[in-house]
C-alpha cells in the first residue's frame, strides 16, 4: 500500500506528466511539431503581410537570431536529452536538470542580443524585445523535448497550442487597432510574449506535478565524460547556425531587405519544414527500437517522400500568380519570388541530408562532427562564390548547391556505416 510520503505513480500522476503509450506519443510528437512550426510560420506570414519590405527585413534578421539561439540550446541540451535512457525517476531528474541548465545557458544569447540591440539602431528595439523574452522561449523548447523522454507528449502539445492561440489573438488585436504602429519590434513582442506565457505555464506544471527525485546535479549531467551536447553544439553552429548567420550576412552585403526576401522564400516551404523537423526531431526515440534493416527502409522512404514533396511544392510556387504570392508575403513577394527555385532545390536536398543525418545520429552519434564541419566549409565557399558571381540570387543558388553536396556526403557516410555494421554481424 502506498504511504502518504510516496510519490504518485502511473494513473495517479497529473495529466501533464503522466506517461502515454508509445503509439500515442508518436502521434502527439508529430502534432506537437506541427503546432510549433505552424506557430512560427504564422508569425512570419503575419509579419510579411503587415510590415513594409524594410520592416520585414528587420523582423527576418531578428527571427534568424532567435533561430540561432534556439538551435544552440537544442543542440547543447535537448538533443542529448532525447538520447537519454533510464527508469522514470532518472528521466525526471534529467528533465529538471535540462530546464535549469537551459535557463543558465540563456544568459549567453540574452547578453549577445542586448549588446547587438544597443549597437544596431535599426534593429535595436526588436533585438531588445527578443532578448527579454529569450529565457522563457528556450525553456519552453526544452520542455517540449523533455516530454519525449517522460513519455508525455500531451503536455508539449498543450504548450504549443497555447502559444499559437495567444499569437493569433495578439496579431488580431494589433491588426484591429489602427493607432498601434506596425513595426518589427511590435510583432516580435507579440510573438515572443505568447511563447513566454507558454513557457511559464510549462514550468509551473512540471515543477508542481513531476514527482520529486532528489537534488539537482547539473555538474554530473553536463560535465560527464559521455556528454554529447558540446559536440552537437559545434555541429549546429557549423551548419544550421552558420546558415542563419549567412542570412544576416546577406542583409549586411545587399541590404536588410535581402534577408527578408530569403526568409520570405524559405517561409513558403514552411509546411514541409514542419514535417522535416518532426521527422528529424522525433525519429530517434521512435525508430531506434527497430532492427537496422527496418530502420533503413523507414528512413529511405521518409527521405524520398519529403524530397518529392519539396519538388512538387517548388513547381506550385513557380506557377502561382503574383496576386496569390502577394497575399502570402505582402510587398516582400516581388523580391522573394526570384529566389523560389533555388530555395526549393535547397529544401529538397535538406530533406535528404536531414534524414541521413538523423540516421547517422542514431547509429554513430560521435561520427557526425566531421561531416558538419566539411558541410559548413562547403556552404560558406558556395555562398560567397555565388554572391560574387550574381549577387543575392547567386548566393542563394550557392546555398542550394552546397545543400546537395551535404546530402551526398551524409548518404555516403551512412552507407559506409551500414556496410560496417553488416560486416561485423557476418564476422560474428
Amino acid at each position: 500500500m502506498m504511504s502518504a510520503t510516496d510519490p504518485p505513480t502511473g494513473s495517479q500522476l497529473h495529466w501533464s506528466v503522466r506517461r502515454s503509450s508509445g503509439r500515442s506519443n508518436a502521434v502527439l510528437g508529430v502534432v506537437d511539431q506541427a503546432l510549433s512550426s505552424l506557430t512560427n510560420l504564422a508569425a512570419v506570414l503575419a509579419a510579411a503581410a503587415m510590415l513594409s519590405v524594410t520592416e520585414f527585413g528587420i523582423f527576418a534578421a531578428v527571427y534568424a537570431a532567435y533561430l540561432i539561439a534556439s538551435g544552440a540550446s537544442q543542440a547543447l541540451v535537448s538533443q542529448d536529452l532525447v538520447l537519454a535512457v533510464g527508469d522514470e525517476p532518472d528521466m525526471a531528474r534529467r528533465m529538471i536538470a535540462a530546464m535549469a541548465f537551459t535557463a543558465w545557458f540563456s544568459t549567453v544569447p540574452v547578453a549577445a542580443l542586448l549588446m547587438s540591440g544597443f549597437l544596431l539602431d535599426g534593429l535595436g528595439p526588436s533585438l531588445i524585445a527578443l532578448a527579454l523574452l529569450t529565457p522563457f522561449l528556450l525553456v519552453q523548447d526544452t520542455i517540449r523535448f523533455g516530454c519525449s523522454i517522460l513519455g508525455s507528449m500531451r503536455l508539449a502539445v498543450v504548450l504549443d497550442a497555447v502559444w499559437g492561440a495567444l499569437l493569433i489573438a495578439g496579431v488580431w488585436t494589433v491588426s484591429s487597432l489602427p493607432d498601434v504602429p506596425r513595426s518589427s519590434a511590435m510583432l516580435t513582442a507579440v510573438w515572443g510574449t505568447a511563447g513566454a506565457v507558454s513557457g511559464i505555464l510549462g514550468v509551473i506544471l512540471i515543477v508542481r506535478h513531476l514527482p520529486r527525485t532528489g537534488p539537482l546535479n547539473l555538474r554530473g549531467a553536463y560535465l560527464r565524460r559521455d556528454f554529447l551536447g558540446l559536440r552537437f553544439l559545434v555541429e549546429f553552429l557549423a551548419v544550421r547556425g552558420s546558415s542563419q548567420a549567412l542570412a544576416l550576412i546577406l542583409g549586411a552585403l545587399a541590404g536588410i531587405a535581402a534577408t527578408g526576401a530569403l526568409r520570405g522564400a524559405t517561409t513558403l516551404f514552411g509546411p514541409l519544414t514542419m514535417l522535416l523537423l518532426a521527422a528529424s526531431t522525433f525519429a530517434i526515440p521512435i525508430i531506434r527500437s527497430q532492427d537496422r534493416a527496418h530502420q533503413d527502409r523507414i528512413l529511405i522512404s521518409l527521405a524520398t517522400a519529403l524530397a518529392l514533396l519539396a519538388g512538387a511544392m517548388t513547381v506550385v510556387f513557380l506557377g502561382i500568380p503574383d496576386t496569390w504570392g502577394e497575399r502570402l508575403l505582402g510587398q516582400t513577394w516581388s523580391i522573394a519570388e526570384p529566389l523560389t527555385l533555388p530555395v526549393g532545390l535547397q529544401v529538397m536536398a535538406l530533406a535528404l541530408s536531414s534524414i541521413g543525418y538523423t540516421a547517422l545520429r542514431m547509429s554513430a552519434p560521435t561520427k557526425t562532427l566531421s561531416l558538419r564541419l566539411i558541410g559548413a566549409l562547403v556552404q560558406m565557399v558556395f555562398f560567397f562564390g555565388g554572391y560574387q558571381v550574381d549577387g543575392v540570387q547567386g548566393a542563394v543558388w550557392g546555398l542550394a548547391a552546397a545543400a546537395w553536396v551535404q546530402a551526398g556526403l551524409n548518404a555516403a557516410s551512412y552507407a559506409r556505416e551500414s556496410r560496417t555494421v553488416r560486416d561485423e554481424r557476418k564476422s560474428h
